[in-house]
């Protein structure tokens, strides 16, 4: 079985219930397996640039709170009766998802000059993008491992791609979009500024040069089924024919 649910419309104590009852259905159908899937959000205020299944997770928002309980519920609640695998997908992007969806919106609407101050101060960001295929193609490979995976987190990330960063992205979209980008090139502000002012307006992501480490499911075999370009690319068609660069 896999678990894609969370209920953006509901309070934490019903995430929370629904949760409880997933565990009650799973051991009524003496279920083998319960992939899960939550999220990298989890790690919350963790200040380390380099991010694994090992780190500790300091969640302050309600999202990211409730995220970790519900790991936490699904880890207890399979003990003895079924297997439980945990999946952390970083920022996912494609078609109807919300990652990218901001950026795009400010490229279209946002004043030239705004963005262009946006550009210098995000500059070199780490997005943390990974494509919805690369998440679905990691769920398919736990789905389909015999052994080994039982109890453990994965993180599902892109981060190694040199281009999972806000300069790159940006100007990718703004090009193939609208055809066209800044007349001057942007100036990278240092991204410690950028820290301070997310850190002031209470993020918790504030690390500008946080990325997250996927090499522990690479080692056990999952491969990305392409390129985060090729994704990427996708993507801007299906903005383009939605009429997005209008």
């Amino acid at each position: 079985m896999v678990n894609l649910a969370y209920g953006f419309d509901l309070t934490s104590t019903e995430n929370k219930r629904a949760a409880e009852n997933l565990i009650a259905i799973c051991k009524k159908h003496s279920i083998k397996r319960l992939i899960h899937c939550s999220t990298a959000s989890v790690f919350g205020g963790n200040e380390e640039n380099i991010l694994n299944e090992e780190s500790i997770c300091i969640p302050k928002t309600e999202y990211g709170l409730t995220k970790l309980l519900i790991e936490q519920l699904l880890h207890d609640g399979a003990h003895g009766h079924f297997e439980f695998v945990n999946l952390r997908p970083t920022s996912v992007f494609g078609p109807e998802g919300a990652a990218l969806t901001k950026l795009i919106d400010d490229l279209k609407n946002d004043n030239i000059w705004i963005n262009y101050v946006k550009s210098c101060l995000f500059n070199k960001r780490k997005l943390n993008l990974v494509s919805v295929e690369t998440v679905v193609a990691a769920i398919l490979f736990i789905f389909d491992k015999v052994q080994g995976v039982d109890g453990q987190t994965f993180i599902i990330s892109e981060d190694d791609e040199s281009i999972n960063n806000f300069e790159y992205v940006e100007k990718y979209l703004f090009h193939e979009l609208y055809g066209k980008y800044y007349f001057l090139p942007p100036i990278r502000i240092p991204l410690m500024i950028l820290s301070l002012i997310l850190r002031v307006r209470g993020r918790d992501a504030y690390n500008p040069n946080r990325i997250y480490d996927s090499s522990k499911i690479r080692k056990i075999g999952f491969k990305p089924p392409r390129p985060l370009i090729s994704s990427l690319t996708d993507f801007a068609q299906w903005k383009w024919e939605r009429g997005e660069n209008s």
